[in-house]
């Protein structure tokens, strides 16, 4: 028995400008993470087995990308266990401000590399 159903459509193919591609990847989209990681050995003061807490910077599209993107960093760093306690998207109003730029080296540094990881300190 031979199939009647017409055979798939494929989706169009999506072309882009090249100004639409430069404005997409001019646009940052920036989120910053309250994070909690363990050290698997002493590290760099730590003790094996503290929970360190860290302030992290990721320029990602999407927040789940992100996450991911979040962990994976830590992980490379040496720290395991990484736990996300809190998560903001950064307005893109505070993204150019040159004035608060400045005074922040860690969105600084995110805008230019795309993440930021620091060591939370309350002093």
């Amino acid at each position: 028995m031979q199939s009647t159903l017409p055979p798939p459509q494929l989706a169009p193919n999506l072309c882009y400008d090249a100004a639409s591609l430069k404005q997409a990847k001019s646009d940052p989209i920036m989120y910053v993470f309250s994070v909690n990681a363990r050290t698997p050995k002493a590290l760099e003061g730590f003790a094996k087995g503290a929970e360190v807490p860290f302030i992290i910077y990721i320029n990602f599209k999407d927040l789940f990308g992100a996450e991911q993107l979040c962990q994976i960093y830590l992980k490379q760093q040496g720290f395991e266990r990484p736990a996300i306690e809190k998560r903001k998207l950064i307005e893109d109003k505070f993204l150019v401000d040159q004035k608060l730029i400045a005074a922040d080296p860690a969105l600084k540094e995110a805008l230019s590399t795309g993440y930021s990881i620091q060591i939370f300190s309350s002093h």
